[in-house]
């Protein structure tokens, strides 16, 4: 649900206004799927999302992390992934200081799956 209402944010500021504005439960993990066709949000447009990654927010006290997570290294989610990372690190801390860890993830050996 987060990623659709994300999705259909074509200006920054839109997604900014979506994250403050959510109720969105800030305990435990919150999983956020990434796809490299988010309209508008790195200035960029795709014409179509072909590959999907996942961003994993973990709340440990007064700091927080966002694990990445992508089949495909090169598929560019990370810039994606990235953005919305900081987009919602104000919102789940109440500021702007929240660690992005690439997790290593076992390789797709090919560009369909």
């Amino acid at each position: 649900v987060v990623y659709y209402f994300v999705h259909q944010c074509i200006e920054t500021d839109e997604i900014e206004e979506f994250v403050a504005s959510a109720s969105i439960p800030i305990t435990g993990k919150i999983f956020i799927p990434v796809n490299d066709g988010m309209v508008g949000s790195v200035g960029k447009k795709t014409l179509r999302g072909t590959h999907w990654s996942l961003l994993v927010f973990i709340k440990r006290e007064k700091l927080g992390e966002f694990w990445y997570f992508d089949s495909m290294n090169q598929s560019g989610n990370d810039e994606v992934a990235r953005f919305v990372s900081q987009k919602f690190e104000k919102h789940f801390l109440g500021h702007g200081s929240s660690k992005f860890i690439k997790a290593k993830t076992p390789q797709q050996t090919n560009g369909y799956d």
